[in-house]
């Protein structure tokens, strides 16, 4: 009954700030379960989405897996800073019983971005975190809103068989043919310069290289 309380108290006053506490289990790279009924998404930061990969990398459930490493199990205090319409879900700064900002952590690492579209709270972290290349900025990545929307492009057509791809982190022009390793993910967004090649020949002539894996 107090769970029920607690989370229709947080519904009912979304626009205003509101302590609550709980143990964690992480979902993802930005959102934890503290045992109500609702998820949590953690304030100012955006994380890899659990099937995201940065290169060879998995880093969506990379993410999960260092966080988890950090705080799964332990009480964590958290102020809540706005409600998520879209998901039903309260949006807050949490913190771990040492005083700890899990979404300044995750940041620093590297292993999550400033989400700048809802707070600059993070921003000085972001930087910093690039500037050493810790975490995923060490590896070719693409920022989880970017792949979001990449992921709402439709599929390519098979009259695309060879991919022209441009790098989010390098700009640089890669192109993938079928049998590598990322053929099957690629999306092509021709908004953004990607674009579609009948050969290998063609893709190199546009300035495109191909791609290593």
């Amino acid at each position: 009954m107090l769970k029920f309380i607690t989370v229709f108290f947080l519904a009912a006053t979304a626009a205003q700030a509101d302590s609550f506490s709980g143990t964690a289990r992480v979902v993802d790279g930005d959102t934890l379960d503290l045992g109500f009924s609702a998820n949590i998404r953690l304030h100012g930061i955006d994380a890899p989405e659990i099937s995201q990969r940065c290169g060879a990398v998995a880093c969506g459930r990379e993410a999960k897996a260092w966080l988890a490493k950090r705080i799964e199990g332990k009480r964590l205090t958290c102020t809540q800073t706005a409600w998520d319409s879209r998901y039903n879900r309260p949006v807050a700064k949490c913190k771990t019983l040492g005083g700890k900002d899990i979404g300044q952590m995750i940041v620093a690492a590297g292993m999550a971005w400033a989400y700048v579209k809802y707070s600059n709270d993070y921003v000085l972290d972001e930087k910093t975190a690039a500037l050493n290349e810790r975490g995923f900025w060490a590896y070719p990545f693409e920022p989880p809103a970017q792949h979001r929307a990449a992921s709402r492009v439709a599929p390519p057509s098979s009259d695309c068989p060879v991919k022209g791809n441009i790098s989010p982190n390098s700009g640089e022009k890669i192109y993938h043919v079928p049998g590598q390793r990322h053929y099957d993910q690629v999306r092509i967004n021709a908004a953004q310069g990607e674009a579609c090649f009948d050969t290998e020949a063609q893709a190199r002539a546009a300035g495109w290289r191909k791609s290593r894996r």
